[in-house]
């Protein structure tokens, strides 16, 4: 019994860091990804639209998403909006 309710929790704990991150969905048909936040940076890559990715970090108007490369790279923050359950997309 014991092993069972400390799965359980395990689960529990795991499940509620991944619910509780934090994704982001591309809300235009192209956006850039650039290197850095900034639009004088090289762009490294294009998103499109309904595209969604975790978010690692944000400044006022950049957001740091990491791409499937696992690489952390930045979008501009008014092209995407927030998606705080990944599970219900």
């Amino acid at each position: 019994m014991t092993n069972i309710l400390t799965y359980f929790f395990c689960f529990l704990l795991t499940s509620g860091l991944v619910f509780s991150q934090k994704y982001v969905q591309i809300e235009e048909e192209v956006v850039n990804i650039r290197f850095k936040p900034t639009t004088s940076s090289s762009i490294v890559g294009q998103a499109v639209l309904g595209q969604i990715f975790l978010r690692t970090d944000a400044t006022n108007n950049w957001v740091e998403i990491e791409l499937p490369s696992g690489e952390n790279r930045w979008v501009y923050r008014s092209l995407v909006s927030l998606v705080t359950d990944y599970g219900a997309i």
